[in-house]
């Protein structure tokens, strides 16, 4: 008589096993594929927004050059005289993409307060073609004729559209294409 029972593995438990490895690659591979085209997605939105924000920052760059240049004229036309040259930087303040005031602020407090011998100059250049932020640059410009054409007081990315509790705020959502 036999001590043990004898187990064996038919040929329908290898087929069986075989099907659920099937399976589970099948799934494994569906997965990998999803995630793969959601890295796609969130990588081609960064590239976009990375791209979009360098161009804007070059062109910052560009009109802190051209107001530096423009402040060098405004010094030799103005010959020492500060008011010729505070009117010729109120000109050159009017012919800048200007900034947006964030909410809750009036144009009263925007740009930041400054003192007497200073004279605000702000700018901004739009990020992308969407229009939904931009780079503010303010700058501060002495009235004295010697030491630094201006001061970068802030340059910083704003978000300057306007927001409600049912708007799509544009956040990143795995699964999407967007």
């Amino acid at each position: 008589m036999k001590d043990g029972v004898d187990y064996r593995i038919g040929p329908g438990m290898t087929s069986l096993l075989m099907i659920f490895f099937v399976l589970c690659m099948a799934a494994l591979a569906i997965l990998t594929l999803q995630s793969v085209q959601v890295e796609s997605a969130l990588n081609a939105r960064t590239a976009n927004t990375t791209g979009a924000y360098y161009e804007a920052a070059t062109q910052a760059e560009r009109q802190l050059a051209d107001i530096d240049a423009r402040l060098v004229a405004a010094r030799i036309v103005a010959g020492g005289n500060p008011d010729v040259y505070t009117a010729n930087v109120a000109a050159l303040q009017s012919m800048l993409w200007l900034t947006h005031a964030p909410e809750g602020m009036d144009n009263d407090s925007f740009p930041p307060s400054v003192s007497d011998s200073m004279l605000p100059l702000t700018f901004a250049v739009p990020i992308g073609a969407s229009g939904e932020s931009e780079i503010q640059v303010i700058l501060h410009v002495p009235q004295t004729f010697t030491g630094p054409r201006y001061t970068v007081v802030r340059r910083m990315v704003v978000n300057i559209t306007s927001w409600d509790g049912e708007q799509d705020i544009g956040m990143y959502v795995p699964g999407t294409s967007d």
